[in-house]
């Protein structure tokens, strides 16, 4: 798993240990260090994000795609950045 975003927002959440956090502000570069750590298998993507840029990964990913973006808001609700 591989989390990208600001360093406050990273810090705000609770990550699985295994979970590769990448500090990334702005979200060209945070969708850059997610495209550095995408690899196209059979395995389930879970897409969580608070733009619809998703669209044509999802649409040709060989495998079952789920895509989310109520975390970033409630995150935004919930704690402060």
């Amino acid at each position: 798993m591989t989390a990208t975003g600001a360093a406050g927002r990273l810090a705000a959440a609770c990550w699985p240990a295994a979970c590769r956090l990448a500090v990334a502000e702005g979200w060209p570069c945070a969708d850059l260090a997610l495209a550095g750590a995408y690899r196209s298998d059979e395995e389930p993507l879970l897409l969580v994000t608070g733009d619809g840029d998703v669209t044509h990964l999802a649409s040709r990913y060989p495998g079952p795609v789920a895509s989310a973006g109520v975390l970033v808001r409630w995150l935004d609700r919930t704690r402060p950045a």
